[in-house]
This record gives C-alpha cells, structure tokens and sequence, in this order.
C-alpha cells in the first residue's frame, strides 16, 4: 500500500493588508523584512488591491516562519514607510526600533495584519518635505578594478546595484543626486554591486553603528538641497586630505571650528565666567538650603555647568565629569543627597548655567 502525505493542516500562511492613504504616490506598494534579506518587490511580496478600496493585500506562504518582522516600501524601494515618529510618541506598533534611524513591525506567523501605510494609528502624521541630495565619492586612490560605483543606504533598501553613480567629467569622482524626505539615513558606498564595499572604522566621524553594521550617515532637513562633500573611497576626508590641528572642543574657551583634528591645546579656565549665576551650600549635603523651593539648572550652550569650587578651587567640571565628587548629571533639584565632595566643609558651588528656573 502506498501512503500520500496529505497537506498538514498546521501550516500557517500570514496575510498583510495595509491601507495607502497615507503613503505618497506610489506605482508599487511591497512587504519586506529580513525573511528576504529585506528584499525589494518580487512577484511573491508585491500587494495588489483589487476592488480599489485603497488597501492592498498579499499573503505570504507557510516558509515565512515564526515572529515575523516587517514593513512596508514602495517603488521598488525608493520609499519606505518611516513609524520612528509614532515610537517617540509612545505608539506599540513598531517594537523593533532604536528610536532613531529604524521601526520595524511585527507579527506572528498564521495572522492577519490590518495596518497604515507610515503611521501605527491611521493618522498621517509623516511631513514629506522632500530635498536633493548629492552624494560624491573620490575614486583616485582606489588601486582595484571596478565596473560600476553604487549608493547603498536606508533609503533605498540597499538594494545592491540599482543606484550607479556617474563620472560624466573623467575625474575620478562619481556623483548621484538622489530626492529624500527630511529625515536621517545610512549609506556607503559599493563597487558592482555588492562585489566590493567600504570597511569604514568605528568611530569615524562620519559613521554610525546600528545593530553592529558602520556606515556613513546624513541628515536630510525639511526642503533642503544638500551638496556632500567629496569624500575618499572609504575615508571620511577628501584624497590627499591635510588636517588642520586645533582644539575641536566645543566646550572649550579656545574652541576652532576650523580644526579636523585635536592637538591637545583645549582650554578650560580662561574664558569663566565667575559672577554668581547660583550658588548652593553643601556643607550639609545638597538639600537646597539656599534655594527658593524646587529649583533646576540646565546648560544648553558651552557643556560647562559646574564652573568652580571654593574655597579651596578645585576647578572647573565639563558635564558628566565632576572632578573628585559624584555627579549627578542632568537636572538638579532639592534633596539630591550629598556631593562627597572634597572641597572645605562649607564650601560653594557657582553656576555658568544658560538658563536657570527657581521655584
């Protein structure tokens, strides 16, 4: 006797709808998520609405298991739905988020999901402010061999080879002009694809590192036109570049903007202001004694809120460092515990505060 294996009955497909009002115009709407390696549209994930309700469908097969993440793109992934807005504001449905660069939904395999195109509650809250920016990369010192130079980032799904960059002047330097809404995207540079990529170090200055992966990062603000620099295959600086040294410290009286590189000249002391902006005694711990109720103290210009201990001087705190005592940072109100500070018993403390609010 021969069996046949019928169907099981426990395989789950999971069907997504998603309403499109909210989206801008569009020639293809497509679910995506690391399932496909965050694929662009294919026959199998493309969503079609039939009866022109505006809410497109599709289902995908009993092989996508498990917590499945998703969103959804459309044009072949030159947009995408952006719900990082809605996760600052305190909505739920896109958990995987660091609140800043990405948001990504959820759901379990075997359901149904009823969702709006870039907003988690059907209110289209997404400003799309759209700005020219045009990305350059210096290929002179590049001593491989290449065909094509291509941009890969958060905005176009880094898709491989479908955005070629061109060197219409033999120059060396590949240019692409690409429209972008305001917002903040990653992005490197790749050579045929995916056949050669820029390995850029952690800590660059013009890099991020989200989910271990270092690209190189811009910020598209509303309606702007943006000309990057030209920058040095896998370098932050142009080819050849010669750094200008200086003090690169903000907070620091000597501050260069001009420099691109820090010499170690940064000065702390010179340009303090010592007029008494506020002044607390911590003789019995930091409990507001000399204060008017509640008050706060924040510094939103020169990173410099402690300024100066007497009597004894023991000098001037940038935020976050406190020098011999415990800082605790951010807003100060009454009964914060004691400082554990080293200076005389009855010693003072004086403010270079921007703005200071008494209660």
């Amino acid at each position: 006797m021969t069996l046949v294996a019928a169907p099981s009955a426990f395989a789950q497909v999971t069907t997504f709808n998603v309403d499109m009002s909210c989206a801008p115009d569009f020639d293809n709407v497509f679910v995506t998520g690391p399932w496909c390696g965050w694929c662009a549209n294919d026959v199998y994930n493309t969503m079609t609405d039939p009866d022109g309700d505006g809410i497109y469908s599709v289902t995908l097969d009993e092989t996508v298991t498990g917590t499945i993440e998703y969103k959804y793109a459309i044009n072949g992934f030159s947009d995408q739905e952006n719900l990082v807005n809605d996760m600052i504001e305190g909505a739920s449905c896109a958990p995987i988020t660091d609140y800043n660069a990405y948001a990504n939904r959820q759901t379990p395999q075997g359901s149904t999901t009823n969702d709006y195109y870039g907003t988690c509650d059907g209110t289209c809250n997404d400003t799309l402010t759209v700005g020219d920016v045009l990305f350059r990369v210096d290929m002179s010192e590049y001593s491989g061999l290449f065909t094509t130079v291509n941009l890969n980032g958060s905005f176009n799904g880094w898709c491989g080879s479908c955005a070629t960059m061109l060197d219409d002047d033999g120059d060396s330097v590949y240019e692409l002009s690409v429209e972008l809404d305001a917002g903040l995207y990653e992005y490197k540079f790749t050579l045929d694809g995916w056949t050669n990529q820029e390995e850029l170090s952690e800590g660059d200055p013009c890099t991020s590192s989200i989910d271990g992966y270092i690209n190189r990062n811009v910020e598209v603000l509303a309606s702007t036109s943006i000309e990057l620099g030209v920058v040095c295959w896998n370098e932050c600086q142009a080819c050849n570049f010669i750094p200008t040294p200086g003090c690169t410290d903000a907070g620091a009286c000597n501050y260069e903007p001009g420099a691109t590189e820090d010499d170690g000249s940064c000065e702390y002391e010179s340009c303090v202001d010592e007029s008494i902006l506020f002044y607390e005694s911590f003789s019995n711990g930091f409990n507001g004694s000399n204060g008017n109720g509640d008050w706060t103290v924040n510094d939103n210009q020169d990173g410099r809120l402690w300024i100066w201990v007497a009597p004894d001087g023991q000098g001037s705190y940038p935020d976050g460092e406190a020098t011999g005592s415990t800082h605790p940072g951010g807003a100060y109100s009454t009964d914060i515990g004691a400082l554990e500070s080293t200076t005389a018993a009855d010693g003072w403390m004086i403010f270079d505060n921007d703005y200071w609010h008494g209660g």
